[in-house]
């Protein structure tokens, strides 16, 4: 990496784990990051599990970061309506109810 390196953004999905199974050299390419100390965050598109649970699975199979380290789809869709002040009828999966139950989607 290069000094004009101010973060990176990493794949989970294909790129950290492949099913339950972590792809080589994963765990170590994330402890060299850490020490390059680089703000790191972990993209997903994944819509059908929650935060908490994208969360549970990394740490399980050995990752360790934080909540505010996780982005998903759906937490980027959740933010922009509450930034924008939006009513939506939120059709989601059911995963996804307990990350959306504070947003009033009363008179969509």
């Amino acid at each position: 990496m290069n000094k004009q390196t101010k973060a990176v953004f990493l794949d989970i999905s294909g790129v950290l784990y492949d099913g339950e199974h972590i792809i080589p050299g994963a765990p170590e390419a994330i402890i060299g990051l850490r020490k390059m100390q680089l703000p790191l965050r972990f993209v997903t598109n994944t819509a059908s599990q929650s935060s908490d649970q994208i969360l549970l699975k990394l740490r399980t199979l050995g990752f360790q970061l934080s909540h505010s380290e996780l982005i998903t789809a759906p937490s980027a869709a959740k933010q922009y309506i509450i930034k924008k002040g939006l009513r939506p009828f939120c059709l989601i999966h059911p995963n996804l109810k307990c990350e959306f139950k504070d947003i009033d989607q009363s008179q969509a």
